[in-house]
């Protein structure tokens, strides 16, 4: 059992499961990044705490909604173990919007502090892929293809 993985351990759990594993370069201010892509569907992977062993990963996938952000987030976060929010300009305190279209993100957080198995790793990526698998079949979601830097 491991309690820290590299960003290249985790890179190669995608690459072990068939996915694309683009790592970012490390920015000030931002944790390290790795970009994949399920379905036509651009996600991503954050590595939490300071490398190179990292505290834990979060999957995050953003979209545009169509209808009220609120209630389709309570809609999704009632069937699925991922979380989905609305995202909100902190200027405005209201969702951020293009035209009639909302930002919801959706994310779900692997924390390895209590020590975890490299099998537990690929299973949660695993079941992160079926979870964007799964907004590929929600009509009213228009996804990014590759995601804003």
């Amino acid at each position: 059992m491991k309690n820290l993985y590299t960003v290249d351990e985790i890179a190669a759990v995608f690459r072990e499961l068939g996915l694309d594993a683009e790592i970012l370069p490390d920015e000030p201010d931002c944790d390290t990044r790795i970009h994949s892509n399920t379905n036509g569907i651009a996600w991503q992977i954050a590595m939490t705490g300071d490398g190179p062993f990292h505290l834990g990963i979060r999957a995050r996938v953003p979209m545009w909604v169509r209808g009220d952000p609120f209630r389709w987030a309570n809609e999704w976060n009632r069937h699925h173990w991922s979380q989905a929010f609305a995202a909100i300009d902190p200027d405005t305190n209201r969702p951020v919007a293009s035209g009639r279209t909302y930002m919801v993100g959706i994310e779900s957080t692997l924390f390895f502090g209590s020590g975890v198995t490299p099998e537990y790793v690929v299973g949660f990526i695993d079941w992160w892929t079926d979870e964007v698998k799964a907004l590929s079949e929600v009509p009213e979601v228009t996804f990014y293809e590759e995601l804003p830097q």
